[in-house]
């Protein structure tokens, strides 16, 4: 056909362009045969740039009782959207840091602080926080009380009983009578 067949790689440096989220790139070769110049159809390219971070979407703060799961089946799950990745292909991940402390008061009163992920296919991401408010708000339950003595001298008095109460956030409590 007299054509000779070539590749040819275009290169344009990032760094020239202006900032966008869309370029379009439109080529249009022309070859000399015999004095005769024959373009080629235009070709065009279109370059879709995603620098947008995804849309997160995360649960209300939430307020537990001691002895419920702070279980994201229980404060909710998060969500989201972009401009370019389906829903299905964005990953959504937690990370917890707590005021919890080991003993006393704070080891059933504290804050749960959930930092939710969301990041796209193309790296992009959004981070927002959830509070989780855990809370000791019922009172233990008291044991019965033991029963009534009548006794005439001190030497008849039995030994102490021990007393247990339920607490739904510590369980046992012991007490001595």
């Amino acid at each position: 056909n007299g054509f000779e067949s070539f590749e040819q790689n275009l290169e344009i440096p990032v760094d020239v362009l202006p900032l966008s989220d869309h370029y379009e790139f439109c080529l249009v070769v022309s070859a000399e045969n015999g004095g005769v110049v024959c373009p080629s159809p235009e070709v065009c390219l279109t370059v879709l740039l995603d620098n947008t971070a995804p849309v997160l979407t995360i649960p209300e703060d939430v307020i537990l009782e001691c002895n419920e799961s702070p279980d994201v089946s229980n404060t909710g799950m998060a969500t989201a959207t972009d401009n370019f990745s389906p829903s299905s292909d964005i990953a959504l991940t937690f990370s917890d840091t707590s005021t919890q402390g080991p003993t006393g008061c704070m080891q059933f009163e504290y804050l749960l602080f959930r930092t939710w992920t969301a990041t796209d296919t193309c790296g992009n991401q959004s981070t927002r926080t959830q509070v989780i408010q855990i809370e000791d708000t019922t009172a233990p339950l008291p044991p019965l009380a033991p029963a009534a003595l009548s006794i005439q001298c001190l030497n008849e008095l039995p030994d102490p009983e021990v007393l247990v109460a339920i607490d739904n956030c510590q369980g046992s409590i012991l007490g001595m009578t």
